[in-house]
């Protein structure tokens, strides 16, 4: 009898934990350009604000100077540049003239932040989107050939990645384990 019991008892627990485990499934992949662009942004987002806020304010000056790497940003200079680029792109998706990038941030604070208000416009960015504005030929944010808000929403969400990249090198170079790698 208390064999029965034993079988019984493992087989609700195991069709429990697989009802429980079906409940957990995965989202449904994006099914709309806009809506891919924008979960990527997201996975993107994650990742930048991840490494900026794991550097050390401390080490936000720190930039490699071993090898060849005259002229390179140091780690605050790749936030701000990140942050900026992302407002440029998405200013531009939206119309607007491309604000300045500004000069007066300096702590890691206020850079962090400079980086969540750009993600932040990013995402409204994407959200302007539509089927009639998506491919429509506007003035590019520099250069002289026009673009679209298409091209423009793809180079931001894909050119940060090289930036993400570096900050995972200048973070390991100072005993940081980057948090996508934990």
């Amino acid at each position: 009898m208390k064999q029965l019991q034993a079988v019984l008892l493992a087989s609700a627990l195991a069709f429990g934990c697989t009802s429980a485990l079906a409940q957990d499934k995965a989202p449904a992949p994006p099914t709309t350009v806009v809506a891919t662009l924008d979960n990527e942004l997201s996975h993107l987002e994650k990742g930048l604000l991840g490494l900026a806020e794991a550097m050390p304010e401390d080490k936000y000056s720190f930039k490699p100077t071993q090898g060849k790497f005259d002229g390179v940003l140091d780690f605050a200079g790749q936030v701000k540049h990140l942050a900026g680029g992302i407002a440029m792109y998405a200013g531009a998706i939206q119309g607007e003239k491309p604000a300045a990038e500004p000069t007066s941030l300096k702590t890691k604070a206020e850079l962090v932040q400079y980086l969540k208000d750009s993600l932040a416009s990013a995402h409204k960015a994407l959200a302007s989107l539509n089927d009639q504005n998506m491919f429509t030929p506007i003035p590019p944010p520099f250069g002289k050939n026009p673009t679209t808000r298409f091209a423009l929403a793809v180079a931001m969400v894909s050119h940060p990645n090289d930036h993400y990249g570096q900050m995972v090198e200048y973070l390991r170079m100072n005993g940081v384990v980057p948090p996508g790698s934990k």
